[in-house]
């Protein structure tokens, strides 16, 4: 399967790290667990970036990561195992559990989730600490710009 990833440029070399996830947690995990968000399209982590940096992006020099994750390398959550309220604007507690129980259980190294950006799109989840985070390939950072619009 292939992900994309966006970061701010100065992050470039601690992009696939989990630090920043572990540091201050995120929608699908806990502080103090390390993750790894990416989406499924080119489209989707751009909306994922744009509504993290809040529109900040625009003036911020980032980097998009093409990311082949093997297919056997993935396990799927579906949108009806879902915890109550998953799609609240902010992180809640529930939805939290999932990502860090299946990162400290080392169930697999790509957990491909539902967006709450885009009903029927999905997210990718990389553990950066399990096993087969070598057989993840990621490729070089290539520039990316929002369009002036946005």
């Amino acid at each position: 399967m292939r992900a994309y990833r966006i970061v701010k440029k100065r992050h470039v070399l601690s992009a696939f790290s989990g630090e920043g996830a572990k540091a201050y947690g995120g929608r699908r995990n806990r502080p103090g667990i390390p993750m790894v968000y990416a989406a499924e399209s080119r489209a989707l982590a751009a909306l994922e970036a744009l509504a993290h940096f809040q529109g900040a992006g625009r003036h911020i020099e980032l980097v998009m990561f093409e990311i082949e994750i093997p297919a056997p390398l993935m396990k799927r959550v579906d949108e009806s195992s879902m915890p109550p309220g998953w799609r609240t604007p902010d992180p809640q507690a529930a939805t939290q559990d999932v990502g860090s129980e299946w990162q400290l259980e080392m169930r697999s190294v790509a957990l491909l989730v539902p967006s709450v950006l885009i009903a029927g799109e999905h997210c990718v989840l990389l553990n950066p600490e399990h096993p087969d985070s070598s057989r993840v390939m990621i490729g070089y950072p290539a520039a990316f710009a929002f369009d002036g619009r946005l």
